[in-house]
């Protein structure tokens, strides 16, 4: 659920059972982590967050990109 689901950036990978996130991808957005019923994934603080989208629109872009939605995303935005 946490691979296809809940992570907006696709930063979770699940591969033989075992979860892992790619860090550099990751938002620290949490719902990964508040919803897995089997408790495989934490969060933890880290050193050096990443620079938060200063708008909602500019996270759309970025969860977009990730997920190579960009076009649909701004189609929808120009509505």
């Amino acid at each position: 659920m946490c691979e296809d689901d809940r992570c907006p950036v696709g930063s979770v990978k699940v591969g033989e059972g075992v979860a892992s996130v790619n860090r550099d991808r990751c938002l620290g957005c949490g719902p990964c982590s508040t919803t897995c019923e089997v408790e495989a994934i934490n969060m933890v603080p880290r050193e050096q967050p990443p620079e938060p989208p200063a708008t909602v629109s500019e996270m759309g872009v970025k969860v977009a990109t990730e997920k190579g939605k960009l076009d649909d995303f701004l189609k929808l935005m120009r509505r």
